[in-house]
């Protein structure tokens, strides 16, 4: 079971991961995942793990994407001051 949460994690980690590029390429806000607790339980009752460990397992997993978020932040940010206000550029998460 805990292999399991293993790869629901990476999985929607990937998953945010594409919808970012997607959302960047269309000018639209990134978003970040909103887990309710009886989303939580019902997961863990499917794959057979404390309702404690899943949560802990999802705000992990939101933790890096809010990391990488603040990243890509902080990039568009420093291409902003190096290309002057209101100037185009690319999300760290467009294509190139």
């Amino acid at each position: 079971a805990r292999n399991e949460m293993e790869d629901i994690v990476a999985a929607v980690i990937q998953f945010y991961r594409k919808l970012w590029v997607k959302q960047s390429e269309g000018d639209i806000a990134l978003t970040v995942p909103n887990f309710n607790k009886p989303k939580l339980v019902r997961l863990g009752s499917q794959i057979g793990l404390n309702v404690h460990l899943v949560q802990r397992k999802m705000r992990g997993l939101l933790k890096v994407l809010k990391g990488e978020l603040r990243g890509v932040h902080s990039l568009d940010s420093a291409r902003d001051r190096m290309n002057g206000e209101g100037s185009e550029h690319q999300s760290a998460y467009s294509s190139r």
